[in-house]
């Protein structure tokens, strides 16, 4: 992991270098795939950090110039393809995070998890590349214009949910960003691997049957249910559905979920108008079980 300024000169702060070990010291205890944890290891390491002024941030452009951006939104950190390298068969993308002086930890790890969740060589099949941060995908051509992909496997919600809920892990803080994806993701991780596997795992085959596996365990919620969600918005109808499916997913699985501590924390961080979610999410099942 290269810590740079804007002018992309190197620059040393022990303090990710503790972020570094707290973040794969826990990945450790959470992969048990030893050439995916491989993986990701490479990608912490091959990542960059670049510490700004909070107005401006700088990136290598794939044209080999360095080119610099006002820096975006009120956000203290954000992630970005720090370094873009176009090859005749593949897009070589080496990512990064963006700080403002005033970052904490939290959006330190968060931002990095992210980074290492990002495929770095990005091979081109039929004129057309894929990009993957964890969950999220984007297409692009060879003029690097954006792609349709009508069967995209791409869930940007579900990407930010199972962030902060492995932020929150790490770092031991409960922030309230994302409460809603945060609770369907931390679900649907806790009966097996598949979904934290396919986070990190470059290509999206992982993630495919994932989906497939969801799809053919309970019968509330698809994969289309997952792919349409926005991270900037989620309806409260929508987030029971998801809720309940990903109970049922657990179920299939013998594995018990607590909808007690699942609604504490809705109810905290996701107030409802009125009422409760536990009164919400217990209902929803319960009328699911009188319609079978």
């Amino acid at each position: 992991m290269k810590i740079i300024n804007s002018s992309f000169q190197e620059c040393q702060d022990n303090m990710f270098d503790d972020i570094y070990n707290q973040i794969i010291g826990f990945l450790k205890t959470k992969i048990d795939d030893d050439q995916l944890l491989k993986q990701i290891i490479d990608n912490c390491n091959h990542s960059i950090i670049q510490l700004t002024d909070g107005n401006s941030y700088t990136v290598l452009a794939h044209d080999g110039n360095f080119k610099t951006y006002k820096y975006r939104d009120n956000a203290a950190a954000f992630k970005t393809n720090m370094a873009i390298d176009v090859k005749e068969d593949e897009i070589h993308i080496i990512p990064g995070i963006a700080l403002r002086p005033n970052y904490d930890k939290h959006q330190v790890v968060h931002e990095l998890l992210h980074v290492i969740s990002s495929n770095q060589h990005n091979y081109y099949k039929d004129g057309i590349v894929y990009t993957k941060t964890g969950t999220k995908i984007d297409y692009f051509d060879k003029n690097l214009n954006d792609y349709h992909m009508d069967n995209s496997l791409s869930s940007d919600g579900l990407n930010e949910g199972i962030t902060e809920s492995l932020t929150t892990m790490i770092t031991g803080e409960y922030t309230g960003s994302y409460p809603g994806y945060l609770s369907l993701a931390s679900l649907l991780m806790s009966c097996n691997n598949r979904l934290l596997n396919a986070y990190f795992k470059s290509d999206v085959s992982a993630l495919d049957a994932f989906y497939n596996d969801l799809e053919e365990r309970q019968n509330v919620i698809s994969r289309a249910d997952l792919c349409q969600l926005d991270s900037k918005k989620l309806d409260d109808t929508v987030l029971t559905k998801l809720l309940v499916g990903s109970i049922k997913y657990n179920q299939s699985y013998n594995n018990p979920v607590d909808i007690s501590a699942i609604s504490k924390y809705l109810d905290k961080f996701y107030m409802l108008d009125s009422g409760s979610w536990y009164d919400v999410i217990s209902t929803a099942l319960s009328e699911l079980e009188i319609t079978r």
